[in-house]
Formats: structure tokens, sequence, C-alpha cells
């Protein structure tokens, strides 16, 4: 006789951090199963954007807290999803706990390192738009359109 065993693959945050990279796919896991799924379409990301700005002026006006678009959110080994937007109270988090998120995050010099540009927005807005309009007008020159 013939036994066939289904036995499920429950997967963790570490099994995925294995796989390769890939910028155009989504991996999530729920409940230990893995859900990998291509990344949204720009009109989807642009709509996303919106919301988000959206809810952080109010959130701004309020000043009750901080949208995050796109975020890892990590319940436990084996759920780990990235919702389109997240709203966090700023009553919810204690500065211990806004440190230690932002210390989790990978070092700004390998993020450098990685990044096809890097932009300092330590400063104004118009600083900001200053250096981006100066990166997109690099790129023109170096592909000839410019």
């Amino acid at each position: 006789m013939n036994h066939m065993t289904t036995e499920q693959i429950r997967w963790t945050i570490a099994d995925v951090d294995l796989l390769t990279a890939d910028e155009w796919k989504r991996y999530e896991i729920i409940d230990g199963e893995l859900f990998v799924t291509r990344a949204p379409h720009s009109k989807h990301q642009i709509t996303i954007g919106r919301i988000c700005r959206a809810l952080q002026n109010w959130s701004d006006e309020a000043g009750n807290g901080e949208a995050i678009p796109t975020p890892g959110v990590i319940f436990s080994e084996a759920d780990s999803v990235i919702p389109d937007v997240v709203w966090i109270s700023r009553d919810r988090l204690t500065l211990d706990q806004a440190q230690a998120r932002i210390n989790s995050q990978m070092e700004i010099t390998k993020k450098t390192i990685q990044a096809t540009v890097v932009l300092d927005n330590s400063s104004t807005p118009e600083a900001l738009y200053h250096q981006v309009d100066r990166y997109v007008a690099q790129r023109a020159r170096a592909s000839g359109r410019g």
C-alpha cells in the first residue's frame, strides 16, 4: 500500500532570509505559509503614496502618529507581512521601542553601498527637491537625453 504524506512546510523569517533577493517579488509569511506575489503596479504604488501622504498630513496636524508606506511587519517568526500602509500611534511606542526599531534596520553604510543614489533629507524640503532635480539632470545627461 502506498501512503502519501502531505507534510506542510512551516516557513520562518530565517527561511525567507535565505532566498535570493528579488525587488520584483514580495515575500510574506502568514501562519508559517509562504506567499510570494509580484511587486505592486506603479498605479497602485502612486495611490498608496497619496493615501500615506494624506494620512501623514492629518497625523502631523493632530500630532498623533506616523504613517509608514510598505513596511515589513513582523508579528512572530512565522508571521511577517508587508502591508501597503501602516499608521502607528505615538502613544503606542515608547522612545526605547522606537529606538530599537531604528537600530534593527540595516546599517546606513550598507544601505549607502547598495543605493543607486543617496539623498540628504536633514535640511529643508527645498534642498531635498534641489538634490532630486540635480540627480534627474545627471541621469538625463548620462543617458544622452539632456
